[in-house]
């Protein structure tokens, strides 16, 4: 699985505290390595038939766009905040 990272991820990246940072890079190499692992609790978003949203902690969640072997790393933030513009 390739991960390619938007302008808009890695601004959104900057953002989070230490402990979301460290709990993002958990996420992604889960993602990485079994994208629908059952701890990253992914959600489908509605009325895009590939962007996903997925947990990197309780608080942080981020989005991306999955096709093919190619995932799109949108944004990354609070739970409402990327639920709000994914």
């Amino acid at each position: 699985m390739q991960l390619r990272r938007l302008s808009r991820f890695e601004r959104s990246v900057k953002s989070l505290p230490p402990d979301g940072k460290k709990a993002l890079a958990k996420a992604l190499q889960l993602l990485q390595q079994d994208p629908r692992h059952p701890g990253l609790n992914l959600e489908r978003v509605p009325g895009h038939p590939s962007r996903w949203v997925a947990r990197a902690s309780r608080d942080v969640r981020f989005s991306f766009d999955w096709e093919g072997d190619f995932i799109t790393l949108r944004v990354v933030g609070h739970h409402d905040d990327v639920w709000r513009a994914p």
